[in-house]
């Protein structure tokens, strides 16, 4: 594909658009530094909800999508990086459009947009001022990056990626246990927790059986 496009304040890359049931994403290319610039992954925690005359739920919730990072891992993957036969053939799993705290980003500026060419091809505009998309998966290959030497060449490795706009954040944790139930073990308790991300944002008559089944779990333990 074309090289990026570099602006003071945004990244403009090719990309091909995929529609798949749970919706459209887009399959792109960028270098490992530039990638590192513009993401943000948010480990899994749990945070005590507070008690309140209004509100008497109590107990805890669940945020974020990720694993707490492995040391280890990052380790061997970066040692990885610096050989010869080095490679990544499978993608970096994006979400845009929300910040840290889970909120939709509003400001235009601070917005991944894509725009339709008639030819098929797809362009992203990527926004530089700060970091949009959060990691789904793949944190451990990107961050091993930032275990090399700040010059190291290796650094602008180009990284497949691919990315979903506007995917409310708990299809993030449903996407990531996803992947992560098929292809390694992940705590299943973990995953379930992540499924039922989203109990204070959806009515309780809109709940699915599984979603009510990860709200009492918690409830019970207290």
């Amino acid at each position: 594909m074309t090289s990026s496009i570099l602006r003071p304040s945004e990244i403009i890359r090719p990309a091909i658009e995929i529609s798949q049931p749970l919706g459209n994403f887009f399959a792109f290319s960028l270098r490992a530094d530039l990638l590192g610039l513009i993401t943000y992954s948010q480990p899994a925690e749990a945070i005590a909800r507070m008690d309140s005359e209004e509100d008497h739920k109590g107990g805890y919730s669940i945020f974020g999508t990720q694993r707490g990072e492995d040391k280890k891992r990052l380790d061997e993957i970066a040692s990885f990086i610096r050989t010869t036969e080095a490679t990544f053939p499978n993608s970096i799993i994006l979400a845009a459009n929300y910040d840290k705290d889970g909120r939709y980003i509003e400001n235009d500026e601070k917005r991944w947009k894509v725009e339709r060419a008639s030819n098929g091809i797809c362009w992203l505009n990527i926004p530089t001022g700060e970091r949009s998309a959060s990691i789904i998966d793949g944190q451990h290959r990107l961050h091993a990056f930032d275990k090399l030497p700040s010059g190291a060449k290796e650094r602008e490795m180009e990284l497949l990626c691919v990315v979903f706009l506007e995917l409310p954040v708990p299809y993030h944790a449903y996407v990531f246990a996803t992947i992560n139930f098929n292809q390694k073990k992940v705590d299943r308790s973990l995953a379930y927790d992540l499924f039922g991300f989203d109990v204070d944002e959806r009515p309780s008559e809109l709940w699915s059986p599984e979603t009510l089944a990860v709200y009492l779990k918690p409830l019970l333990n207290y």
